[in-house]
């Protein structure tokens, strides 16, 4: 496995002659929540800025199914973020719902984030629905580049949209890109289906993305091995895995827990995130402590499910239906 660095040196990602430019291309940032926004939140938070000048490029206020505004006291000082308009759906709901002042509202949190719209966008954009972010966060970049020279470009994908921005960015600047790779492109089961001629669409542009790419990050080891299995000859030299890991600071404050089992102190099996209606379900676990239960019926009274996060309306029916339902716990 090649291992990824920013060097200094003249045949490096960085310039030598001046403190190293990094932005960030993430359309997922606070105020909004979730996995995909704390990565690159505890990235910006860790990177040491004695090294390094850092810049974020995201969009304005746009529809999402979590927030979480206190994230935004976590990004550090140092960092710049730019934020840009765009025109795709999620942005457009939320300029149309800001006068009437719906946004204040709490979003249906147990269902698919835009599911319905989700679905349509599918049928019509390629990559992805944020591809009419492009314009703004293309043209954005290119002004900062002109203002301060950026040295690395770290799109995170998905949407994948940031990394057609990276690209188109890396073709007419010859800057250096770097793409984070929080899920798989293709192959993708938790992605809802779209037509042959935009699948193939979307597979031109992954592979150009690839191979114009300096070096790629995967959030795990599989997702790795699945892409050096299929795309392995157009990968770049640089290829490495950073897992999601935890920040010390955010369990400073968390209570002791009893070791002890039983009605008032029972075992809770979290399964923490997003559920699609497809792809995502844990039907094995769910089978398992089913049959354990028939075995053995008392274990229900010192064994929790805990569900964290959210899930596609299937499921949810699926798991009312069952008899696991009254060891259940729903968080949104």
């Amino acid at each position: 496995m090649g291992t990824m660095t920013l060097t200094t040196s003249s045949s490096g990602f960085v310039n030598s002659s001046h403190k190293p430019h990094l932005v960030f291309l993430q359309y997922y940032f606070p105020p909004m929540g979730g996995g995909g926004v704390q990565r690159i939140l505890k990235f910006l938070k860790y990177l040491p800025d004695q090294k390094f000048r850092i810049t974020v490029i995201t969009v304005k206020p746009s529809y999402y199914y979590a927030y979480d505004p206190e994230l935004l006291a976590e990004v550090p000082k140092h960092v710049t973020i730019i934020r840009t308009g765009s025109l795709d759906p999620f942005r457009l709901m939320y300029l149309f719902w800001h006068p009437l002042h719906i946004r204040k509202q709490k979003p249906h949190f147990t269902k698919e984030s835009g599911r319905r719209i989700r679905q349509i966008a599918s049928k019509f954009f390629c990559p992805d629905s944020r591809i009419l972010w492009y314009p703004f966060a293309l043209r954005k970049l290119k002004q900062l580049h002109q203002q301060q020279p950026i040295d690395v470009l770290i799109a995170s994908v998905p949407p994948f949209t940031t990394a057609v921005v990276a690209t188109a960015f890396r073709k007419e600047f010859a800057g250096r890109i770097i793409l984070d790779f929080r899920d798989s492109w293709r192959e993708n089961p938790g992605f809802p289906h779209r037509p042959s001629w935009l699948e193939k669409c979307a597979l031109r542009q992954e592979e150009a993305a690839l191979k114009n790419a300096d070096g790629v990050i995967f959030i795990n080891p599989y997702l790795e091995k699945f892409y050096r299995q299929q795309l392995n000859d157009i990968l770049p030299r640089h290829v490495t895995t950073i897992r999601n890991g935890y920040d010390p600071a955010d369990f400073k404050n968390i209570p002791q827990i009893s070791s002890k089992r039983s009605i008032e102190h029972p075992l809770s099996i979290g399964i923490i995130g997003t559920i699609y209606s497809q792809g995502t379900r844990p039907l094995t676990l769910l089978q398992a402590v089913q049959e354990m239960m028939e075995v053995n019926p008392d274990l229900g009274k010192s064994l929790r499910l805990v569900f964290i996060g959210k899930w596609a309306p299937e499921f949810l029916e699926l798991l009312q239906n069952s008899s696991l339902m009254k060891i259940t716990q729903l968080i949104p």
